[in-house]
């Protein structure tokens, strides 16, 4: 044998006894990172406003979403813990219809942007539901 390996047990992965040096570093973030529930990378329109008061609302822009979930992209930051309410729209491009999907949630966690604004991690009551579409001049 060269050295460069050695017999493992059977089964079992190769041991490498030398040039352990040479190897690179790979991130396991995406293998160690565990998912309960598939997100959808969709980017649209957001309005959240807080649960617990009727103080206006403030524009977002999803980056992905899940059943149970969302994160948004928004200018201003939202203290953890904040329940809100959300609602997203979704209009098909020759759509006479919108859609809008309703939802609640506390924040879990916020984290700044590299380039501008915040990245605003929700988790929501329940999954989204559907309110009734509204026509085009809403």
């Amino acid at each position: 044998m060269d050295g460069a390996s050695a017999t493992a047990a059977p089964g079992a992965a190769p041991i490498f006894a030398k040039k352990l040096d040479r190897l690179i570093p790979v991130s396991l973030t995406s293998y160690s990172e565990s998912r309960s529930e598939l997100r959808y990378g969709l980017h649209l329109p957001v309005r959240v406003s807080r649960e617990d008061t009727s103080d206006g609302e403030m524009a977002a822009l999803s980056e992905n979403i899940c059943a149970h979930g969302i994160l948004l992209r928004a200018g201003v930051s939202i203290a953890e813990g904040t329940m809100l309410r959300m609602v997203i729209t979704v209009k098909a491009e020759k759509a006479s219809k919108t859609t809008r999907l309703l939802n609640a949630g506390r924040v879990l966690r916020v984290t700044p942007c590299r380039t501008s604004g915040f990245l605003i991690a929700i988790r929501c009551v329940r999954p989204f539901r559907m309110a009734h579409a509204a026509s085009q001049e809403d």
